[in-house]
């Protein structure tokens, strides 16, 4: 588990760094378009796929505490990795 978590910090600082700027553009745009709201909600919901899969192959193999729950395991790296809310003046 330590190491999938490495792994999926090192990923998630690449993939968004590399497309921050398309993630919030997406993202800001959805505020007031439909088509870039569905591909921003698109992205959000593929990325927590792959922390629903993650969480339960943790699950699966006895990994988690015993005061997490198989949710609260997807919840927090999905909101980890979330892209940065930052405002613009």
């Amino acid at each position: 588990v330590q190491r999938q978590l490495e792994l999926l910090a090192e990923l998630s600082a690449r993939i968004m760094g590399a497309n921050w700027a398309m993630v919030e553009a997406l993202r800001v745009g959805g505020a007031t378009d439909r088509e870039l709201a569905a591909l921003y909600r698109q992205a959000s919901d593929g990325r927590r796929g792959w922390m629903q899969a993650l969480a339960e192959s943790w699950d699966r193999d006895g990994a988690l505490r015993p005061d997490v729950d198989l949710e609260g395991a997807v919840d927090t790296p999905w909101l980890i990795t979330a892209p940065p809310r930052r405002t613009f003046s």
